[in-house]
């Protein structure tokens, strides 16, 4: 998959994580995944923007998925 089509593709799919995380009803909300990267890392980059965080401090934190064994191995990008 070309991420650079990320948001187009899941769009749906945001829409309705968005939804659920605009009605405070649904509160406490919890997500993961194994490694942090890929939907759920752009997820938690989306809303830690949102919520002021600067884009610095947003890149570095998804960077550090880099290294992340959980997922099984070396992730892709850890082997540029």
């Amino acid at each position: 998959m070309d991420y650079g089509d990320y948001f187009t593709v899941n769009r749906e799919s945001l829409v309705k994580v968005f939804s659920i995380l605009s009605n405070e009803e649904n509160y406490p909300i919890y997500f993961h995944c194994n490694g942090g990267a890929d939907r759920t890392g752009a997820l938690a980059f989306l809303i830690n923007g949102l919520l002021g965080v600067s884009y610095d401090d947003l890149a570095v934190d998804y960077e550090l998925t880099t290294f992340s064994f959980a997922a099984g191995g070396i992730r892709q990008r850890s082997k540029l």
